[in-house]
């Protein structure tokens, strides 16, 4: 490659972090990546690459166009094909088709990651060196917290409910998985698409008998046949489980039924 070829094809890294500034480095200064990156942009009609604040915009102008992914410009590209189908979706087309331009970028940078021995957080950098010649590193992470929805799993053969994934990788840390886990818990309090899920605790530790109790006096047994029947087999005979526990019990359970 050409020295003045070269400095063109020189990604600028803009992160105060030095690790994250060391890991997108050799990546992106391998020179098998840079002889990828004019095939790249060339398949993506980038003439020209965009600036950062027209990123966004470039990515979502790829949708409602299709073309096939062009495997030549990988190293052993029939191992990668192989992979790629190994471990796709249920639900995803054949990665030999033509799909979207937007699913075939998210594939390939995907294939790259692969190619490179780089963890998937590493995708959103590759996707803005193609585009932009310049990549954000202060958003590259390690762990993070995803809402997955629309059946992403990989055993996912229908319809599922959103859920919450902490993704990690190996150089996750104990901090940052504690961190997380904190703005895990708080998206399920907070993002609307996963209200539909309530935890129940049972702070008194009752809930087998409650629902003993309940599914009892479905069948039509008085609540004192109900206690006595519980002390006798259910539970050490120092629990002494009157009447009035049992209509508490059975209150309790119908009402955690309504929620």
């Amino acid at each position: 490659m050409a020295q003045s070829s070269t400095q063109e094809a020189k990604i600028e890294i803009h992160t105060k972090n030095d690790t994250n500034f060391l890991e997108l480095a050799i990546l992106f200064d391998k020179p098998e990546f840079l002889q990828m990156l004019p095939q790249f942009r060339k398949d993506y009609g980038i003439e020209s690459v965009v600036k950062l604040n027209k990123y966004t915009e470039t990515i979502n102008a790829l949708e409602n166009k299709t073309g096939k992914i062009n495997f030549s410009k990988y190293q052993k590209p029939k191992e990668l094909i192989k992979f790629a189908k190994d471990n796709q979706s249920l639900l995803a087309e054949d990665i030999e088709e033509e799909m979207d331009l937007y699913q075939r970028l998210d594939t390939e940078v995907n294939l790259v990651c692969h190619q490179f021995k780089r963890p998937p957080y590493f995708t959103e950098a590759v996707k803005q060196a193609i585009f932009c010649g310049v990549v954000e590193g202060d958003y590259l992470s390690s762990t993070s917290v995803e809402v997955l929805e629309g059946g992403l799993l990989k055993d996912a053969s229908c319809f599922q409910l959103p859920q919450v994934a902490i993704l990690v990788s190996p150089t996750t840390t104990y901090e940052r998985l504690k961190e997380a886990f904190r703005i895990a818990q708080r998206l399920y309090k907070e993002d609307p698409k996963l209200s539909y899920f309530k935890p129940r605790i049972d702070f008194i530790n009752n809930i087998r008998k409650y629902r003993y109790c309940y599914w009892e006096r479905l069948k039509g047994e008085t609540y004192e046949a109900i206690a006595d029947a519980w002390v006798k087999t259910k539970l050490p005979k120092e629990d002494m489980t009157t009447y009035l526990e049992v209509m508490r019990g059975v209150k309790i359970y119908k009402n955690l039924l309504q929620k």
